[in-house]
């Protein structure tokens, strides 16, 4: 039988490292958008989940429940941020302010 605390870091895991991943776009890129944002964490929940329901305990651990967060966020930022190139950089006057690239000089 697991452990409450193994069974909880996989769950959070799923939407927790892709509500981080959010959370840091909205903070340091000023070029990322709504939609592939929105896009970005649903494609890295549903690798977490394929990811999960394709190792058990009996076939062996390529990765450890516990690093579902990190690969979430990973996913979450990197196909968010690929997507949001394709299109225009988002105008100065509507993030300024909400961003850390607009502080650093």
């Amino acid at each position: 039988m697991k452990s409450l605390v193994d069974s909880s870091n996989r769950y959070l895991g799923f939407f927790g490292g892709a509500l981080l991943g959010i959370f840091l776009l909205g903070v340091f890129p000023r070029r990322v958008k709504p939609l592939p944002t929105i896009l970005g964490a649903v494609f890295s929940v549903a690798v977490v989940f394929w990811i999960d329901g394709r190792q058990s305990a009996e076939t062996g651990y390529f990765l450890h429940p516990w690093m579902y967060s990190i690969v979430s966020c990973a996913l979450t930022m990197l196909t968010s941020y690929a997507v949001s190139l394709l299109g225009p950089e988002m105008p100065r006057d509507k993030v300024r302010g909400y961003t850390l690239a607009e502080k650093v000089p």
